[in-house]
């Protein structure tokens, strides 16, 4: 296993495409068809179309506010700790698949190198959650058995994916289901390593040597899939012309702002796992002369800075 720790999100972004063409833990269940929030063709378009950018919807906005929370409360095994570093990138023996676990049981005195399990955190707003996952303390293999009550596919691959690639012999999954003006329901259900596992690599390196390597785009599943592709395979003829000096000005700022936005991005996301490791108990953190961070009950994070 090789660990690579990115400086600041921006950095963990860009590494996140490039002539090896990797994919992530998450993005397994993708390439497969086999995830409710992107297509084959998203992952693709990623690697094949740096312009694109996929939209951003309110799961994954509930994952990061309420991921501080669920670490603080995560209580790990005798003997271990919890290790926080959220840009800290495992990678499997092939070298292009990787994985970013949002946290990592070591053994005391141990290193990520020979991590014990892992926490992986996520936020099920779809109606019926609670009905659809396994109660809290279930253990689990396959993301099905006999009893109907699966955890989803999707999840499931992104954990076997991370146990994979960091060699841990099991991955919490800790599930957040909110509730209407409530305390979200927590369960922590652990997934050990699958006997499917090798056939899920198999079909997903074929699956990266046709698309990926290869080039060749999967089939479109919607429309504008259908009218990407079409761009894509039909370019129009460019036209190209020296930008004048309002249109220069423009350029420059918007290539210096969206720079900015990402060092703060990254920079946010940095100071968000580092309160994270180290706030202990404490629900507001004061700073004379400079303001407060303070965490809700229900879990949000706020930042207020004093009045001048």
């Amino acid at each position: 296993m090789a660990i690579t720790i990115y400086p600041d999100r921006a950095a963990w972004l860009a590494g996140r495409t490039g002539p090896d063409y990797p994919i992530g833990a998450s993005e397994v269940a993708v390439a497969l068809g086999l995830s409710r929030y992107a297509t084959p063709f998203d992952l693709w378009r990623r690697h094949r179309d740096p312009r694109w950018r996929p939209d951003t919807g309110a799961q994954l906005d509930d994952g990061q506010r309420w991921e501080p929370l669920a670490l603080r409360l995560h209580d790990p095994p005798q003997r271990t700790r919890l290790y926080v570093e959220p840009l800290a990138v495992a990678s499997h023996g092939c070298g292009w698949l990787r994985a970013t676990p949002d946290a990592w049981i070591l053994p005391d005195g141990g290193t990520a190198q020979a991590p014990a399990g892992l926490v992986e955190i996520k936020t099920d707003r779809n109606d019926g959650a609670s009905e659809a996952w396994p109660a809290d303390g279930t253990e689990v293999r396959e993301f099905s058995d006999a009893d109907g009550c699966p955890v989803p596919p999707d999840y499931w691959m992104q954990v076997q994916a991370q146990i994979a690639c960091t060699g841990a012999a099991w991955c919490d999954l800790v599930v957040w289901i909110p509730a209407f003006k409530a305390m979200p329901e927590r369960r922590t259900i652990r997934v050990y390593p699958s006997k499917r596992w090798p056939a899920i690599l198999a079909a997903l390196s074929v699956w990266r040597e046709r698309h990926l390597v290869g080039g060749e785009p999967p089939d479109p599943t919607s429309p504008e899939e259908m009218e990407a592709l079409a761009r894509w395979r039909y370019p129009a003829p460019a036209i190209k012309r020296e930008a004048t000096d309002e249109e220069a000005a423009l350029i420059r700022t918007w290539i210096e702002a969206r720079a900015e936005r990402d060092s703060l991005d990254g920079l946010i996301s940095k100071t968000r796992g580092a309160f994270a490791a180290l706030r202990g108990d404490a629900q507001r953190i004061f700073a004379p002369g400079i303001g407060a961070w303070s965490i809700s009950n229900n879990g949000a994070q706020s930042v207020k800075a004093l009045e001048k």
